[in-house]
């Protein structure tokens, strides 16, 4: 029997994974927010940074790509009772 501490990483995990896609598939690079806070329209500051909407693309990119190892760990390590890398112990 899978305990419930495992179900709700498996959730969160599953989360994370959805937030992933949209940081890959939808996000844009620069949201209105984004160009507000820096007092300029988006197009001014993409024309004044060459390379600045690829370069954000591509971090959003690792962001979302990064979230179904986050999930795989999250929630196979509890599930086999394995004591987390970093703290060198044994259960």
């Amino acid at each position: 029997m899978t305990s419930l501490a495992a179900w709700l990483l498996t959730a969160c995990g599953v989360a994370l994974i959805l937030i992933g896609g949209f940081f890959v598939a939808l996000r844009p690079p620069l949201l209105p927010e984004d160009a507000r806070f820096m007092g300029a329209p988006a197009d001014a500051i993409l024309g004044a940074i060459p390379g600045l909407g690829t370069w954000l693309r591509r971090v959003f990119w690792v962001l979302g790509a990064t979230s179904p190892r986050r999930e795989c760990w999250s929630s196979t390590s509890p599930v086999r009772g394995s004591a987390p890398a970093a703290s060198g112990h044994s259960r």
